[in-house]
This record gives C-alpha cells, structure tokens and sequence, in this order.
C-alpha cells in the first residue's frame, strides 16, 4: 500500500511541477503579448505622426512654390514689354 502511495505522490508532484511551468510559460506569453501590442501602439502612432509631418512639409513645399511661380510671374511681367 505504501508503494501506490508513494507513486500517487510522485505523480501528484510531476503533475504539480507540469502546472507551474505551464502557469509560468503562460505569464511569460502574456507579458510578450502586452509588450508586444504596446509596441505596436506606439509604432502606430509613429506613423501618424510621421505622415502629419510629411503632409505638412508637402504643404510648405507646395505653398513656397506657388510664392516662387507669383514673384517670377510678377517680375516678368514687369520686365518684359506687353
């Protein structure tokens, strides 16, 4: 009788150690998984950001060509005879 005890035990125990390092792993992957879409986030609005950037420095490239084109089109209007 003692011997099935103390193999019910040892089984209880690699069962009990199988369970932690599931629980473990499992806390491991949760925490990647957090980190991860924290990641994601943040390189999100990266983007967003980056494309607010860009269209603003498209905007002032395209609002300083049309000041270029008027100030060449005022100045040869001016220069050469009608």
């Amino acid at each position: 009788m003692s011997d099935l005890k103390l193999q019910w035990e040892s089984d209880i125990a690699e069962r009990s150690r199988e369970n932690v390092a599931r629980d473990v792993e499992l806390n491991t992957l949760r925490d990647t998984d957090f980190k991860l879409r924290a990641e994601l986030s943040e390189r999100k609005h990266d983007i967003e950001r980056s494309t607010v950037l860009f269209h603003l420095l498209l905007l002032t490239v395209v609002s300083l060509t049309v000041v270029s084109l008027t100030v060449v089109y005022f100045l040869l209007t001016k220069l050469l005879p009608n």
